[in-house]
């Protein structure tokens, strides 16, 4: 039986350190929320949900199109609050690839290594590796997709998985850009 994986981008963050929402920035001639949405194309996810703002829900939706735009009614919850939106609107998969958009320059081929990955061991963490690093997006599996609260908790999801006991998956790949959080115009 074939693995399933959907993808759930965190993108209802102000953006406050940058001055705006980071998902309208642009890389490549593309919105960041466009580029994430066709890395996960090219790479085969077809089941997406992006979650945003209410203030920046239409617009999103012109992006993203086809697939689910969510909104987080209460972003300074902080990205667990997003994820666990996109997760409660997605039930049923095996594995969730938690994709922050403020990474919008990973390349499809990281995230057909992580899901590859992820299909061969689908009971554990994936994530990237690059230069001795982890970094974003990560595949979580439904069991800890579960346990994932409403609001943020100091230390995030990354502390989440270290108390969760669950068995990580470092993925080796040859992509800086997972280790490239853009928070800052320095950054873009």
């Amino acid at each position: 039986m074939k693995t399933t994986v959907a993808a759930i981008i965190l993108a209802a963050g102000q953006g406050t350190r940058i001055g705006r929402p980071k998902l309208f920035l642009e890389t490549g001639g593309r919105t960041f929320l466009e580029a994430v949405v066709k890395t996960l194309e090219e790479a085969g996810v077809t089941d997406v949900a992006a979650v945003v703002g209410s203030d920046d829900r239409d617009r999103a939706r012109e992006l993203a199109k086809p697939h689910h735009v969510l909104v987080n009614q209460h972003p300074e919850h902080g990205p667990l609050s997003s994820l666990r939106i996109g997760l409660d609107a997605l039930p049923g998969y095996d594995g969730y690839l938690v994709f922050p958009v403020d990474h919008p320059q990973v390349a499809a081929g990281t995230i057909g290594a992580l899901v590859a990955r992820f299909e061969a061991e689908s009971r554990t963490v994936s994530k990237p590796v690059c230069e001795g690093k982890t970094g974003h997006p990560v595949i979580i599996p439904a069991a800890l997709a579960q346990t994932i609260p409403d609001k943020d908790i100091e230390g995030g999801l990354a502390k989440l998985i270290a108390e969760s006991g669950s068995a990580v998956t470092l993925v080796p790949v040859d992509d800086p850009a997972v280790l490239k959080n853009i928070n800052t115009r320095d950054d873009l």
